[in-house]
This record gives C-alpha cells, structure tokens and sequence, in this order.
C-alpha cells in the first residue's frame, strides 16, 4: 500500500497522463487516445486498475463513487484526480454566462466563429499552445453543460 507521501509522488509524477486523460474526449487531444490506452494497459498489467474507469470517464460518467468501487485504493485516487482536473477546468468558468464565457476564446477563434468558417478555426486553434487549446475546450464543455442545465428554463 502506498503511503501518503507516495502517493504525493506518485500523482505529481502521473500528472502529465492524468491532464491527458483528461484532454481525449476533445480534438485535436482525440489522437493520443490509443497511446493513452496502451500505457493503462501496461499499469493495469502492473497491478493498477485504470482502464475501465478511463473508459468510463471518456464516456461521460463523473460518480466517483462508481468508477472507484471495487479497484484499489491508490488506483481509486488516481481516478479521483483525474476528475479533479476535470472539475477544474469546468470551475474556472463558474458563474459566467456563456456569452461572457466566449469573450474569454482568443480573438481569431471567435471571429471565425461569427463567420461559421470552420477551415478558419481549425486553423487558429491548431495555432494555439496546448494549454490554451484547453482552455478553449473546457470552455466549450463549460457551455455544452450550461445549457444541458438550464434547458427548460
């Protein structure tokens, strides 16, 4: 069993995969999916417990409580930080409309965004580091869910 300290270590060390575990379900992260499948097959093959919780987690479940059940302890706060860095990115945006939300997009994705000019998006955010690219993306979750809650209203 690992100790506190080790899993500190642990997680910093995991970091790098867990932020990209995070970035699959959006493109262009989409295309590291199968190298990320294969590194959880390997620490599954190790005695970790990760690959059907990604799985699970890439389709949209966030029960922590679910995708944890039954998988070890330091698998489960493994899986735990993952949705944290999920949740992350999502609260940066809390209490924004979506409006405002859209302010924050560098400026050439929203002016290719008022045109509908698709070709001139992918280009733009193929421009953009990756640490603003998700940015881009939890914004655009941020959205999606906004309006998933308060459709009806």
């Amino acid at each position: 069993m690992a100790t506190p300290v080790d899993m500190q270590e642990t997680l910093k060390r995991l970091e790098p995969l867990l932020q990209s575990i995070a970035d699959v379900p959006y493109p262009p992260f989409a295309t590291q999916r199968a190298e990320i499948e294969r590194m959880l097959t390997y620490y599954d093959t190790i005695g970790w417990q990760l690959f059907d919780a990604v799985q699970r987690i890439w389709s949209g479940e966030r029960d922590a409580g679910a995708l944890t059940r039954g998988i070890p302890p330091a698998s489960a706060v493994v899986v735990g930080r993952i949705l944290e860095i999920i949740e992350e990115r999502f609260n940066q945006f809390e209490g924004l409309h979506p409006d405002q939300v859209a302010d924050t997009l560098p400026s050439p994705l929203r002016e290719a965004m008022k045109r509908n000019d698709h070709e001139a998006y992918a280009k733009a955010f193929a421009a953009l580091s990756p640490e603003v690219q998700r940015l881009v993306n939890a914004a655009f979750a941020y959205v999606s869910r906004f309006y998933s809650m308060h459709s009806g209203e």
